[in-house]
């Protein structure tokens, strides 16, 4: 099995709306403000999107996931503090060779 880390940030926007984690369009769990959850899945390839109330939704995010490292994601908002219908969803660990 392979870990898979998704991190939301703790923000004052959007702190009473759970987060749910969708990976190939199914739902996996939810996310709280501030909270980190891991996720042992097979190694393969993966599209994940998160989502939140009835208007947040992240970009979809297409990955493989193999048995050398955990890949962990960050979850937040877009603003600072006003109303934003997007999320931001990107990977932070492992960098790609075109992120260094």
């Amino acid at each position: 099995m392979s870990a898979l880390i998704v991190q939301r940030k703790k923000e004052f926007a959007y702190q009473l709306i759970p987060f749910n984690i969708y990976l190939n369009n199914k739902k996996i769990g939810k996310l709280e403000s501030g909270e980190t959850k891991r996720f042992n899945i097979h190694p393969g390839k993966y599209t994940i999107v998160i989502k939140g109330g009835f208007f947040l939704k992240s970009r979809e995010v297409s990955f493989v996931l193999n048995m050398e490292n955990p890949l962990v994601f960050e979850v937040g908002n877009f603003g600072n503090g006003y109303f934003k219908r997007f999320l931001s969803l990107r990977k932070i660990f492992p960098k790609s060779q075109s992120e260094h």
